[in-house]
């Protein structure tokens, strides 16, 4: 179908390349990215001032627990529908009902990837979470949690799949490759 909204989401384990991924469709193709967190952090930076995983988790289970499991994408999917970009990115699937609500908007769902322990070392680096720099066994114990668990599932049902194990360079020419037919054939 040509000259829609494109809907893409991302979804992908801690660390394993989601913002850069998200980035990048926004750097080359005009991509307005929409990150699930950030519509929760920027609700708990009233209350708190470090925020971690933990917190995040927490406060998903609140919401989802009073308002249902979709309260978060039908939220993020509100402000994509009104965005004016032609490409649109949910930066964050996590739930099935996120899936659903994408595939409803019949957006495409890419899963990004990488090793285990190259992850944790990213986020370690990176510190962008309060809880970033926790040790590898913290970290991978954090995949069992309400907000990850899923992701595996989700990625079996993944439109597209990006293995995120190489640099910088490397993932910038897969996304190349993945997305110019795909947003060419959308225009």
């Amino acid at each position: 179908m040509k000259n829609r909204k494109l809907f893409i989401g991302v979804t992908g384990e801690i660390g394993s390349g989601k913002n850069s991924l998200s980035d990048l469709l926004s750097k080359y193709f005009q991509a307005e990215v929409f990150v699930s967190s950030k519509f929760l952090i920027k609700a708990l930076q009233v209350f708190l001032d470090k925020i971690g995983r933990k917190d995040l988790i927490w406060f998903v289970k609140k919401l989802t627990g009073k308002y249902g499991k979709d309260i978060i994408s039908k939220t993020v999917f509100e402000a994509m529908r009104k965005s004016k970009n032609k490409v649109v990115i949910f930066n964050g699937v996590r739930l099935s009902s996120d899936y659903d609500t994408l595939k409803r908007e019949n957006g495409i769902l890419v899963y990004i990837t990488a090793d285990p322990k190259l992850r944790w070392e990213r986020t370690v680096n990176r510190e962008e979470k309060s809880d970033d720099g926790d040790s590898y066994k913290k970290f991978m114990k954090m995949h069992q949690t309400e907000t990850e668990k899923y992701i595996p599932e989700l990625g079996a049902k993944a439109d597209y799949k990006i293995e995120n194990d190489g640099t910088p360079a490397e993932l910038e020419k897969k996304v190349l490759e993945l997305f110019k037919p795909i947003i060419d054939k959308n225009n």
